[in-house]
């Protein structure tokens, strides 16, 4: 690599570690255990739609989207469809989220699950949501330590264990209004990107780029919607945003604006990622560019450090989705009337995470495939949710039977097809919970079946 790749990525790592380690500070002297735990109940529309944005814009996601736009023409266009129309979803869902997160006092998707499914669809969640942090998070950590190694010449594992040290300070120090602040950080670099495109891409661009997308929606543009739409809807880290805002109205219009801020900002990275000239190649990966030095220093120095930030502000959320989901659901800590508990018990486990986590992936390869694995392990949850919503709080212990084997089904397939290698193909990412889905909509008709013969 060369020297001065190098040395602009220093400087901009530096940069970013500072504005990280003040972040943490400050929200360690400004801070209760509520701000710790969900951020508190009081996030504002800009906050709210930062941390709905960059939760789905990751590492993961710039590995896959600028790996699909070299290979595949651009196609990826279709991932922001995807991601509008399941967030208009969510936000009409939000005002039932939101009035019964204040009134019952939910924190995470599990406490959802619990009130309007019952117990063992609570538990069932909570597992699916700790199993894909723990996926999802060796998976981003693979994308850190490979672009760290090639950025500043040392190996992948010191890369990973690099950056999961420094998830790991913040995230004890600061907590979950941190991790907000991480996500400001990133939409603020999401809109330097948007703003630069329009310095370097010109109309002919932006049209090939459109037109590259329209030719891709047969072979890839329908699965392509349905991947991001499946991750929007199992996403916990979404549901957890509308929690955390401080009214309905708020959480509402933050998920539509995030919506179409991801769609703008796809748009406007894959105008620069075209005006860079690539050639098209099937067995394209991110990597290469670094690897090949393809693009001038300081190209690839923000490139790098954009992926690093995108993947420390998407893992500290799993992180802490992980934390949660165990402290309260697993291990039943009241929050209420045991706050110091709670937050002992999550640093501590936020320790254990990332030490299991960056030792795994330390031991893996860095592939596309593994990356869509862990994006699609939470998906037999989305159809779950939406049950949550749409069946109704009758509390009968037909639906809480009826969703667990639905999960467990759904992920029986997953284990199946991720031992087989189905995942490479975009649209098998959503056959799990494709499955789920249908179960679902056969338990939800057989119960009104029910009720009516036990009313005659």
């Amino acid at each position: 690599m060369l020297p001065d790749t190098a040395y602009y990525s220093l400087i901009l790592f530096s940069i970013y570690i500072i504005v990280l380690a003040g972040l943490s500070l400050y929200s360690y002297f400004h801070q209760n255990t509520d701000n710790y735990v969900i951020g508190g109940r009081n996030l504002g529309f800009f906050s709210t739609t930062c941390s709905m944005l960059a939760g789905q814009f990751n590492g993961g996601g710039v590995f896959i989207v600028i790996s699909i736009g070299v290979t595949l023409g651009y196609a990826g266009l279709w991932f922001g469809v995807g991601f509008m129309i399941g967030y208009i979803l969510l936000s009409l869902f939000a005002k039932r989220v939101h009035d019964e997160g204040v009134l019952y006092n939910d924190i995470n998707v599990p406490d959802i699950l619990k009130r309007r499914i019952g117990n063992k669809t609570q538990n069932f969640g909570s597992f699916i949501i700790i199993g894909k942090a723990i996926l999802f998070g060796i998976a981003q950590l693979l994308i850190a330590g490979s672009v760290i190694a090639v950025l500043f010449g040392i190996h992948d594992w010191q890369g990973i264990w690099l950056t999961a040290f420094i998830i790991l300070i913040y995230v004890v120090v600061g907590g979950y209004l941190t991790i907000i602040h991480t996500d400001v950080l990133q939409w603020l670099i999401l809109s330097l990107i948007a703003i630069a495109s329009f310095f370097v891409s010109d109309l002919a661009v932006i049209n090939d780029v459109y037109n590259d997308a329209i030719k891709n929606i047969s072979n890839f543009g329908i699965g392509a919607v349905l991947f991001m739409f499946m991750l929007i809807i199992s996403n916990a880290d979404a549901w957890q945003r509308i929690l955390s805002a401080k009214s309905v109205r708020v959480a509402r219009w933050s998920l539509l604006a995030a919506g179409a801020l991801f769609a703008v900002f796809l748009f406007c990275l894959y105008s620069i990622v075209k005006t860079w000239g690539l050639t098209p190649e099937e067995d394209f990966k991110f990597i290469t560019i670094f690897q090949d030095k393809l693009l001038p220093p300081l190209t690839l120095s923000i490139i790098g450090i954009f992926t690093l930030v995108s993947v420390m502000s998407t893992l500290d959320t799993q992180v802490q989705l992980f934390t949660s989901s165990l402290a309260k659901n697993v291990i039943k800590i009241d929050l209420e009337n045991d706050q110091k508990k709670f937050v002992f018990v999550s640093r501590i486990s936020t320790v254990l995470l990332l030490c299991f986590i960056a030792f795994c992936a330390s031991w893996l390869d860095n592939t596309m495939e593994f990356v869509l694995k862990a994006f699609s392990f939470a998906y037999i949850l989305a159809p779950i949710m939406v049950t949550a919503m749409l069946w109704g709080k009758d509390g009968s212990k037909f639906k809480d039977y009826t969703c667990i084997t639905s999960l467990g089904i759904g992920l029986i397939v997953y284990i199946y097809m991720f031992f087989n290698g189905y995942f490479i193909n975009m649209l098998n990412n959503c056959i799990p919970s494709m499955i789920t889905a249908c179960l679902c909509l056969i338990g939800y008709f057989t119960s009104k079946v029910l009720n009516k013969k036990t009313i005659v």
